[in-house]
């Protein structure tokens, strides 16, 4: 039977999510406006952190997303530090940050931070790429960060991009491959977002100009698949496929592959996929729970199959056999 399953993962906590929209952050890549994807502007107030910790009752993971966290002028960051302290036992901490802040001193320092995890935002492992974005050449120290954290057995999220300037899918595909064969037989995290072009980033001006074509929706959404499912035989955990939907995203997205369900197309694109591979003729068994999957955002999950299968539509419904 077909397995919608995604990798192990830690226990499930309640979540508070905090947002820094770039504070920390001492460049601005090319394609970034997290005021946009995060739909917040004004500056995370200290206090309401420490408020909102303290009111928790239960265990539960804080996270400090939509920045650099360990960027953060050394008073904010031991505040917010201390604010979690003050969390009930058991809670666990998350950052996004930059991966060249993860140094000797860093990792001392957290030895007695219970964390949920360190989510790196690694855009992609290729220099032209990299360039092409505003990021500095990275690759060879951000590798060898990655080796010292699965040394440390520290637990990670790595927030990886496609379809930048200058990025394909085989590129995509070899960051995957040089990130597991450094992790090794460890669960990593992996976030897979889709490049869109923001107003009021260096990439609007590009776009503008005619010198960046963002990827189609579709072929964006085919990617992913592929990616999603390389990533899941590599051994990684795809806690999540595209941005989530804001109406400051809606808003300010002003080309690229835009869909408010992208995570749900994908998910669509690789049931068809992985029932495919499991027979290519049918009949394929699937969850009536995931049937939706199939059915949703205009069928595509059985116009896919059908595609594949080369198969008329009515045939592949005909041949479904859901369970229970």
């Amino acid at each position: 039977m077909f397995s919608m399953g995604t990798g192990q993962r830690s226990p499930a906590l309640s979540r508070v999510v905090f947002f820094l929209p770039m504070e920390g952050c001492s460049q601005r890549c090319a394609y970034c406006n997290q005021h946009s994807i995060t739909g917040h502007v004004d500056r995370l107030n200290v206090d309401a952190v420490k408020e909102r910790i303290r009111s928790l009752r239960s265990k539960t993971e804080v996270c400090f997303f939509g920045g650099s966290f360990l960027r953060l002028d050394h008073d904010r960051l031991e505040t917010m530090i201390d604010a979690f302290r003050s969390a009930p036992p058991g809670s666990r901490l998350r950052f996004s940050t930059h991966p060249e802040d993860l140094d000797d001193s860093f990792l001392r320092r957290i030895s007695s931070i219970p964390l949920g995890a360190v989510e790196l935002g690694i855009p992609s492992l290729d220099r032209q790429v990299l360039r092409s974005v505003g990021r500095l050449d990275q690759t060879r120290p951000i590798l060898s960060l990655l080796e010292k954290l699965a040394r440390e057995g520290i637990p990670v999220v790595v927030q990886l991009m496609q379809g930048l300037p200058g990025q394909s899918l085989a590129g995509n595909l070899n960051d995957l491959e040089q990130i597991a064969r450094i992790k090794g037989p460890q669960v990593w995290g992996l976030r897979l977002y889709p490049c869109l072009v923001l107003e009021g980033t260096e990439l609007a001006a590009l776009w503008r100009q005619g010198r960046y074509t963002p990827s189609p929706l579709d072929q964006a959404v085919r990617d992913a698949s592929e990616l999603s499912i390389r990533a899941k035989t590599l051994g990684f955990d795809v806690v999540r496929v595209g941005l989530h939907d804001a109406p400051t995203l809606r808003q300010d997205c002003i080309a690229g592959p835009y869909h408010p369900a992208f995570g749900e197309l994908v998910l669509a694109e690789t049931t068809a996929k992985l029932l495919h591979k499991t027979r290519p003729q049918g009949p394929w068994t699937l969850w009536r729970r995931h049937l939706s999957t199939m059915t949703g955002h205009g069928r595509r999950g059985l116009c896919r199959l059908a595609e594949f299968s080369g198969l008329p539509e009515n045939i592949v419904w005909d041949r479904l056999r859901l369970f229970p």
